[in-house]
């Protein structure tokens, strides 16, 4: 075989390999997208979620605290009840 059949042949190859590399690349970057998109996607959903979720445990500390607060009034004017009778009784003595 002459230089130039050789060089024919190697440039053939050369060159449907590169085709072949193309498109392999070209398809995993195709997936790597969707994948990608599937992220963020999903880094959306799990933002407004969060901010909901967040939403709603403030809504219901505030709605707790407002319980203890009430709760806590009544413990204290409960303790002041009994404290208030002793210190009565100790002054009619």
């Amino acid at each position: 075989m002459d230089a130039f059949a050789k060089m024919d042949i190697f440039f053939f190859v050369t060159t449907l390999a590169t085709v072949v590399l193309a498109v392999f690349v070209g398809v995993l970057l195709f997936y790597v997208i969707r994948a990608v998109r599937d992220v963020s996607r999903i880094t959306h959903v799990v933002r407004d979620e969060s901010e909901r979720f967040a939403k709603g445990t403030k809504g219901a500390r505030r709605e707790w605290h407002h319980k203890f607060e009430h709760t806590a009034e009544w413990l204290v004017g409960l303790v002041q009840s009994f404290g208030a009778k002793k210190s009565r009784s100790r002054e009619k003595k």
